[in-house]
């Protein structure tokens, strides 16, 4: 497949015309819970679980975060 012959990506627009909060808010429910939310199929412990993981990743991220700016603060103290 050369470059020629890759498909022409289409991109359709759907006019909206709910506030945005309200995208917002869809568009969270749909990345962090299943379909059919809050159907009785979900568990009690999902809600937990979901936000032990995101606590989990936020933590992640600021540690790291965290540790290169403190690489970064030892690395000018030693280069001076």
């Amino acid at each position: 497949m050369t470059s020629c012959d890759l498909p022409i990506l289409q991109v359709k627009i759907v006019d909206d015309s709910r506030p945005a909060a309200h995208r917002v808010v869809e568009s969270f429910l749909n990345k962090f819970f299943p379909s059919g939310y809050p159907c009785p199929i979900v568990n009690e412990g999902f809600l937990r679980c979901t936000q032990f993981q995101l606590l989990k990743h936020f933590t992640s991220a600021t540690l790291s975060v965290s540790s290169i700016q403190v690489l970064f603060i030892i690395y000018e103290a030693f280069a001076k």
